[in-house]
């Protein structure tokens, strides 16, 4: 089959339309799934920033909780040396528990 120059001219231009319609559409669709993984993903980034955070917060007051409990052992600790110290009478003597000779 032979076409005129300008009916080949026509269909070159109608195929090469084709062609740069099928790339834009194929342009658009990667445009668009790129948009929707980059909404998806900056969702997830959110959603693990909140964790952090979140875990930073936790981990925080749970470092503050454990001084209070190491300051206030270290605090009874003292109390009970300081007791010791004042009483040393209120102790048994060692090496007798009842005070008699053993008979």
């Amino acid at each position: 089959m032979t076409f005129a120059p300008s009916m080949k001219f026509t269909l070159g231009f109608a195929l090469l339309a084709i062609v740069a319609t099928t790339w834009a559409q194929d342009d658009a669709k990667k445009v668009r799934n790129v948009q929707v993984q980059t909404a998806s993903e900056g969702a997830q980034v959110k959603d693990l920033r909140q964790r952090v955070d979140s875990l930073e917060a936790n981990g925080a007051k749970a470092d503050a909780e454990l001084k209070a409990k190491d300051q206030a052992i270290a605090d009874l600790e003292r109390q009970l040396a300081q007791a010791k110290a004042a009483e040393p009478s209120a102790r048994p003597a060692q090496g007798s528990s009842t005070g008699h000779a053993g008979h």
